[in-house]
């Protein structure tokens, strides 16, 4: 239905231009319209065909409007056959770019095209087809000249198909090479073309020259030419013989060409160069050299009965000298082996001919690590004997053999079991230190060898992780995790933990009931609250596997937690000063390091603050987890004197003592551990240490022969408390032995071995355990601990501003707040501490 609307379509173009023109002149004509005269084109199939029509006019503002192009059919029995369009160009908007193409998708499709810009006008077939042949018929019409009609016959061109070269057997010749032939033989050759119309022409040629143009038609599409040759000579060696066949000049001619190889004897083979020793594992490159071989022999290489592939093969330029190259890469299985080089032809008098080396393959060691006999790695526990054996392999033979455990060299070491005896090493008693990996290594000429690697797994009980924190400090109510970390193998553990109180365990809940525990892998938490001092003291942690139990605890310290003390031993490493004690220069930075004190039981840090020794400003304020630091670059300062203040610091507060240097021009750094802040000069600190001490002794005794004439006097006295102002620095002091405070981990061993009769009766020991405890933490307020005859207990905070407050309570009965007037002088009176 389209294609009848388009021809409807293109006929109404045709009738609306050419309104006087008769009805077979328009749209459809005549077939048999013999008064045009007929030109003739060719064209190749498979090529392009370009098929002329004149649209060019002669008139004035005349313009080309329309052109149909037709293909003319045959007559049949006398009926005119009328013409349909095949192709239409419609220029009648003026422009030609403008111009609207009409093909007939059934006859041309998109293969055809009109392109007026050439003159005269063609239009174009690509990819012509035979049945594209025949008569094309052109109706051009214009805007004032008539209309135009020419014909053109298009001669499609069938090239032969192809060509096909035989010897005398009528065999097709392999691989385009003909022969080989024997030097003076006969030589017949045949050349049959197939297909192409007209008759293609048959011919053979040697380079440019004519040999033979004598050709017969075998059949209706085949057509042969033999080309005989009498007596083959040398020159004939490598001739080339083309055979060519054509039936137009549109297009070059199909050729088919051979290689004529003759046939000659090698005169000998030869592996070149000398045979010296190789190495293993290294590119080696060996030529083998055939001469007087015609054609070129089968070169092959053998390595015993492996053939080689890896080889190229070049002929001379006179075809007389045949050079193999061989690359190829020895193993040491290599050594003793024949490398053999031979020729081979089929046209030889012998079968083959070949030369040979005997191959010296040297290598470096090849080991193989094992363990010895009747041992097995995956049962290997501490106490065990382990014996590895290295087995080498090894040309030239080795001259050293060595050991690694762990990548280090293992030498012989009686004290620790280890003995090395050259390609055997024995571990007696083997302790977890000897698990790892362990390899051999040898020497030769040739280089080092290592074996595989032997990993020796010894399994062992539990021990103690090393590096683990074992002195905590916390505070009451602090909730503080103790981590037990062991190595173990294997890894599969259970732990048992041990708690040694600090106190007395009388009433309320043990001290193992009060401890929460949580088990990962190879570590185990306890999770400790501390309520009163019996809940501060020594923990040990066991680890058991399939080993067995680990002999020795690992033991932990929960403390009290207090400041920390004090850095020590400072020193400024670009400190210099001149041989002859002359003043150095700073020279704009400078490193400060000292050693950390006790952390008072938490983790400490440190602070560094220097002032202008003069104008007493802070020049730098600087924070680090180690007492180590770099001024880099120095401060600018008025003074060339410099003050610097060390000091340590935890939750708790920071030191009691701040560590001050001072550095003058000379860069000399003075050391002093002063209580405040404030500088002094060396001599005057000394007199005002001398003098504080001695008051702190007369104090001291003056305070001893006080509390010697209240215990005399009062019974109550018995009952003493530790001071309020100890209790404020750390709230969780526990009394030592004699009423002594205990302010580090060596003072709570002592304390936690007093003997029961010995220690205080203080609120945290002896008959009254601490039940309730309300505070959130520690206030800088002026604390009171209140008692009466009934031996019951408040410790009230007294501000500047508010009357005191109830924050702790011991059992007993019910108290009275104390009135804030000034403490009373009866046996119940508070006592500040």
């Amino acid at each position: 239905m389209s294609r009848v609307c388009v021809i409807g379509l293109t006929v109404f173009i045709a009738l609306t231009s050419c309104t006087d023109q008769e009805n077979n002149d328009i749209g459809i004509i005549d077939t048999y319209d013999d008064k045009v005269p007929v030109s003739d084109t060719r064209a190749v199939a498979g090529g392009v065909a370009k098929i002329p029509c004149d649209v060019d006019t002669q008139l004035k503002d005349d313009q080309l409007h329309l052109v149909l192009w037709y293909k003319e059919g045959e007559k049949g029995m006398g009926v005119r056959i009328p013409l349909t369009p095949i192709y239409s160009f419609d220029g009648r908007d003026g422009a030609d770019e403008a111009a609207q193409h009409w093909t007939d998708a059934t006859s041309l499709g998109s293969r055809a095209f009109f392109n007026v810009k050439e003159s005269p006008a063609k239009l174009t077939i690509d990819g012509v087809k035979d049945k594209d042949g025949g008569v094309y018929r052109c109706r051009v019409d214009f805007r004032k000249s008539p209309t135009r009609n020419s014909r053109v016959n298009l001669t499609v061109i069938i090239p032969p198909e192809r060509l096909s070269v035989v010897d005398e057997k009528g065999d097709h010749i392999q691989h385009y090479i003909l022969g080989p032939y024997s030097e003076g033989a006969s030589l017949d050759l045949a050349c049959i073309a197939t297909g192409g119309r007209p008759t293609p022409r048959v011919t053979w040629w040697q380079e440019n020259a004519l040999l033979d143009d004598s050709w017969e038609l075998m059949s209706e599409r085949r057509v042969r030419n033999v080309l005989r040759v009498e007596k083959l000579q040398r020159r004939h060696l490598h001739a080339v013989f083309t055979c060519q066949a054509s039936n137009n000049d549109l297009v070059a001619p199909i050729s088919s060409a051979v290689t004529l190889d003759l046939n000659l004897n090698p005169l000998w083979v030869k592996i070149l160069g000398e045979n010296r020793p190789i190495s293993a594992n290294h590119t080696q490159e060996v030529k083998c050299e055939v001469v007087g071989a015609r054609p070129a022999p089968h070169i092959r290489w053998w390595k015993g009965s492996l053939m080689l592939y890896n080889a190229t093969q070049q002929t001379s330029s006179d075809g007389n000298r045949t050079t193999s190259t061989l690359h190829y890469v020895p193993s040491m299985e290599d050594f003793g082996e024949k490398l053999i080089c031979k020729a081979t032809s089929p046209f030889l008098k012998e079968p083959f001919l070949e030369d040979s080396w005997t191959l010296n393959v040297r290598h470096i060691p090849e080991i193989t690590l094992e363990v010895g006999k009747g041992q097995n790695l995956t049962s290997i526990k501490e106490g065990d004997d382990v014996h590895l054996e290295c087995t080498i392999r090894a040309n030239p033979w080795v001259y050293r053999v060595a050991w690694e455990h762990n990548g280090k060299t293992l030498y012989s070491n009686v004290s620790d079991g280890v003995r090395v005896n050259n390609q055997s090493l024995i571990i007696k008693n083997v302790s977890r230190s000897h698990a790892g990996v362990y390899t051999c290594i040898a020497s030769n000429q040739e280089g080092d060898g290592q074996s595989n690697p032997l990993v020796v797994d010894v399994k062992f009980k539990p021990v103690c992780r090393p590096g683990q924190q074992t002195v905590l400090g916390a505070a009451r109510l602090e909730k503080t995790e103790i981590a037990c970390e062991v190595e173990a193998n294997p890894l599969a553990v259970n732990f048992t933990w041990k708690i040694h109180p600090g106190g007395g365990g009388e009433g309320g809940k043990s001290a193992e009931e009060k401890v929460e525990f949580d088990v990962e892998k190879t570590r185990s938490t306890a999770v400790v609250t501390p309520m009163s001092v019996t809940d501060f003291g020594q923990f040990s942690c066991w680890a058991t596997n399939i080993i067995g139990r680990q002999q020795e605890p690992c033991v932990y310290k929960l403390i009290p937690a207090g400041r920390p003390e004090a850095v020590t031993n400072c020193t400024v490493p670009n400190d210099e000063t001149g041989a002859d004690g002359e003043e150095g220069e700073l020279e704009g930075r400078m490193e400060v390091g000292c050693e950390a004190g006790f952390d008072g039981g938490l983790e400490q840090s440190f602070q560094l603050e220097l002032y202008d020794s003069d104008s007493h400003q802070l020049l730098r304020n600087l924070t680090a987890p180690r007492p180590s630091f770099i001024l880099d670059p120095l401060p600018a300062a008025d003074s060339r004197r410099l003050d610097i203040q060390i000091y340590a610091f935890n939750h708790k507060g920071r030191s009691q003592n701040t560590t001050t240097l001072r550095v003058h021009n000379s860069n000399k750094a003075e050391r002093r551990t002063a209580a405040v802040t404030v500088q002094f000069m060396p001599l005057i600190g000394a007199v005002l240490g001398i003098v504080g001490a001695l008051v702190l002794i007369v104090l001291a005794v003056a305070l001893a022969i006080y509390l010697k004439s209240r215990e005399s006097t009062s019974p109550a006295s018995k009952r003493s408390t530790p001071s309020l102002d100890s209790l404020e620095k750390n709230p969780d002091l526990i009394p030592h032995c004699n009423e002594y405070q205990a302010s580090a981990e060596k003072d709570v061993d002592k304390l936690l071995s007093c003997p029961e009769t010995t220690k205080p009766k203080s609120p945290f020991f002896g008959e009254k355990n601490l039940e309730v405890i309300q505070t959130e933490s520690i206030l800088p307020h002026t604390s009171f601990l209140h008692a009466d005859s009934s031996t019951a207990l408040h410790i009230l905070h007294q501000t500047n501003d508010e009357p005191g407050q109830e924050f702790m309570t011991l059992s007993g009965g019910p108290w009275r707040r104390p009135s804030p007037s000034p403490a009373p002088s009866t046996p119940a009176a508070a006592t500040r501490f």
